[in-house]
């Protein structure tokens, strides 16, 4: 029961669950999650890696620490529930830094906001819609790219 949470600590995985990941938010925390691609070397999902944030507008050092680690309590029986290769990032919101935040409180929010995502083992995950707009160059109803004409760097 008392298992050390995975640490997420790389930079580009946090902006990759922001922006890629499906999230979900309660009162006093939001929790984006997305799969993790990457795998063991026999073939197997990574274990989930958790990572927290916490905006320096909302407090000084000592309050974030302190809402820190609620959210680590608050998450550390969670923990063993949920399903492998996953990357889960918790951002406390301004009601995580009351002094009437605490670490059952916060167990809760997230607990209801991992189901709501499909987190835990035997779930499936909840993903972001296909209407998400695509990048790349446009195209027409046949799939090809169109002609303007000319060449390409637009001279004549």
């Amino acid at each position: 029961m008392n298992k050390k949470l995975n640490p997420l600590t790389e930079n580009h995985l946090f902006t990759k669950a922001f922006t890629k990941g499906c999230s979900e938010t309660s009162k006093l925390c939001a929790v984006y999650i997305l799969r993790n691609i990457k795998k063991n070397f026999d073939g197997s999902p990574k274990k989930t890696s958790v990572g927290i944030a916490v905006n320096a507008k909302l407090g000084g050092a000592v309050q974030r620490n302190r809402v820190k680690r609620i959210i680590r309590e608050g998450a550390r029986p969670l923990y063993p529930e949920l399903a492998d290769g996953l990357i889960v990032v918790i951002v406390a919101r301004g009601a995580a830094f009351s002094h009437k935040a605490k670490s059952t409180a916060m167990n809760e929010c997230l607990d209801a906001c991992f189901k709501k995502l499909g987190a835990y083992k035997g779930q499936t995950l909840k993903v972001k819609d296909s209407t998400a707009k695509k990048f790349g160059r446009p195209q027409n109803s046949q799939g090809k790219r169109p002609n303007h004409g000319g060449n390409s760097c637009g001279k004549k």
